[in-house]
């Protein structure tokens, strides 16, 4: 993976339930070969404070849902403790209701114990929850029933009640923060999916830089400015982020969304289990594409989105020379002596202003042969008007035509795209050119096809105006 880019974070704190071994199963409870597909954590209110408890909700494979928690009650001396162990729970679009079963101890006088049976009926919506409840007890001098009302809100997790996407992710993005501050690795990447791929690094290229950063590092992270779009199965995460050390130091900061994805939890995909982290999909940042020049020379054109690039260049049979153009995208072109043959293999590389290094392999997959010849004006020739007709032989095999009409100090000051089928345009017909042609100067005509795979071919001639 790529040196310098750390990515480390905290937001909440996720409560982990330590269930009392006084309590009681109900007996509820999925076979050991079905697996939790969704898992979510809640904190409740009962009466208005008078109690809580966190709840941990599960959803199997099978489809079935259970919760285990804790319901207290009161306060000082009447305060009461009911755990639960798992039980059955029902969770229907924005209904929830479940009946659970244990033993109840005061707090304070943990030998005084009674059986409880807790009923829970109420809705949830978007990561918050309400509704009433009934609790009795058996033990004699144990106030029989207790009723009211409660409500809940989610801590983290998703896939079981109702929640928007934009919630989930967000509440993904605050477990994972959670996790790396407790160097939580499974938990971690428990959200990343696996066909996660970003500038060529995969599920196990992350889980590796995690482990090495929390045996280097501890970080915080903030997230600020979050805005989340969905759609359909896939969304993205733009915002801003700053990664401190323990002293509140600032390590890196900065804005982030899809056109400039170094936080890696810019790209999401919504799978079975939920919404998971995809990366761009994207191999080292590189889009390579292999167009042929001029008849006499044939060349690579490399196309290479990455941050902090110090150099590229490429290795590969007839390379000529080639040199380095910083921009964005940076472009690399490579001549060669001769045509490129299908099969050939070309290494571009990557040197990162850290000293990093990356490279990727590619072959050519196609040649493009098909020259549109430029039959007016001819070459050289003296045209009597600022206005010119261009036209051109029309090429087999191509998807569309690109001129471009550059002065005397090399500037584009006109270009054009055409679809297959036109073989003429007038100078300036579309209103864009940056200056009109002017009486006595010389241009240069560049015209280039484009096959389905983006690989060009191009021809050039020059004419002067009167």
């Amino acid at each position: 993976m790529k040196k310098g880019i750390v990515v480390l974070l905290p937001i909440m704190a996720i409560i982990q339930l330590i269930l009392p071994g006084c309590s009681k199963d109900n007996g509820a409870g999925p076979g050991s070969d079905n697996e939790v597909v969704a898992t979510e954590w809640w904190n409740c209110n009962v009466d208005n404070g008078e109690g809580d408890g966190p709840w941990t909700m599960k959803k199997y494979q099978d489809s079935t849902q259970t919760i285990q928690g804790q319901w207290n009650y009161g306060t000082g001396a009447d305060e009461i403790a009911c755990p639960f162990a798992a039980g059955p729970m029902t969770v229907d679009v924005d209904s929830i209701f479940f009946t659970a079963t244990g033993t109840a101890s005061f707090v304070t006088t943990p030998s005084m114990e009674s059986l409880f049976t807790l009923i829970v009926a109420g809705k949830t919506n978007n990561g918050t929850a309400d509704g009433d409840y009934t609790i009795s007890f058996t033990a004699q001098g144990w106030s029989p029933t207790l009723s009211g009302n409660w409500t809940a809100e989610i801590d983290s997790g998703g896939g079981i009640t109702y929640q928007s996407d934009e919630a989930q992710i967000l509440s993904a993005l605050q477990a994972m923060e959670t996790a790396i501050e407790a160097e939580n690795l499974a938990n971690f990447m428990s959200y990343i999916s696996n066909d996660y791929l970003e500038d060529g690094s995969n599920k196990t290229d992350l889980q590796t830089w995690l482990q090495d950063a929390f045996a280097q590092w501890d970080m915080s992270m903030t997230l600020t400015n979050l805005i989340i779009s969905v759609i359909n199965a896939s969304a993205t995460v733009s915002g801003h982020a700053e990664f401190r050390d323990l002293s509140g130091n600032i390590l890196q900061a900065g804005d982030f969304g899809p056109e400039n994805s170094w936080f890696w939890g810019t790209f999401w995909t919504e799978e079975t289990s939920g919404w998971k982290i995809c990366g761009n999909q994207a191999l080292f940042g590189l889009d390579v594409s292999v167009q042929h020049g001029y008849p006499e020379n044939y060349s690579l054109g490399v196309d290479v989105t990455a941050q902090n690039i110090d150099t590229v260049f490429v290795t590969g049979p007839s390379i000529v020379n080639q040199f380095w153009i910083p921009q964005d995208p940076d472009h690399t072109v490579v001549s060669l002596a001769t045509r490129p043959i299908i099969g050939d293999a070309y290494v571009i590389h990557i040197e990162f202003m850290d000293n990093s290094t990356e490279e990727e392999t590619y072959t050519v997959t196609g040649v493009n042969d098909n020259f549109a010849w430029i039959t007016s004006p001819e070459n050289g020739a003296v045209v009597p008007t600022t206005t010119p007709t261009f036209t051109w032989q029309e090429a087999t095999g191509i998807e569309s035509y690109n001129m471009k009409v550059i002065d005397a100090d090399d500037n584009w000051i006109w270009e054009i795209w055409r679809e297959i089928g036109a073989n003429s345009c007038v100078y300036n017909d579309d209103g864009n050119a940056t200056e009109p042609l002017q009486s006595g100067a010389t241009y240069e005509i560049n015209l280039h096809t484009f096959d389905a795979n983006d690989n060009q071919a191009s021809t050039s001639s020059t004419f002067s105006v009167q």
